[in-house]
């Protein structure tokens, strides 16, 4: 996925570069069959510094030179990018999971009363982390999603 993406960020900076050049140039063939938006605004400046996107341009080069790497997105059971909420295929759209981002396919719990949700092995995953880790930070992140979201309902 980091190639796919970062591939796009080089994309982006050329059209940044060339102010002739538009978004409607932009080749997005990689991101059909996803619910990643086509068209986008063009910013007027870069966001990362020369030496991170140096450093990004020259980890795009080397990548491409592994003939063996895929580079594409990967796709989940219904047959698009694993992060898209939305299916085209089918017709369906997934809630996103809290933790993740990532759509809730299935062993969902929602949290009452907003109704989001997480998928349950990564919720465990995030709970079992603040258990070993009692930082502040991750309690303050606990506390903040609890306060933005419920108290999770586990299916029995």
């Amino acid at each position: 996925m980091a190639f796919v993406f970062l591939n796009r960020y080089l994309d982006l900076v050329e059209a940044i570069e060339d102010p002739d050049n538009s978004s409607d140039t932009l080749d997005s063939s990689d991101f059909q069959g996803t619910d990643i938006p086509m068209e986008v605004p063009i910013p007027e400046h870069l966001y990362t510094t020369h030496k991170e996107h140096e450093s990004i341009r020259e980890w795009i080069l080397a990548i491409s030179m592994d003939h063996k790497f895929d580079q594409t997105l990967p796709k989940d059971e219904r047959g698009v990018y694993i992060a898209s909420l939305n299916s085209s295929n089918i017709g369906l759209s997934s809630l996103p999971c809290i933790i993740t981002g990532y759509p809730i396919l299935r062993n969902g719990i929602i949290f009452e009363p907003s109704k989001r949700a997480a998928i349950q092995t990564n919720w465990n995953k995030f709970l079992y982390i603040i258990k070993m880790n009692k930082t502040f930070e991750c309690l303050n992140v606990k506390e903040f999603i609890e306060q933005w979201c419920g108290t999770p309902t586990y299916n029995k």
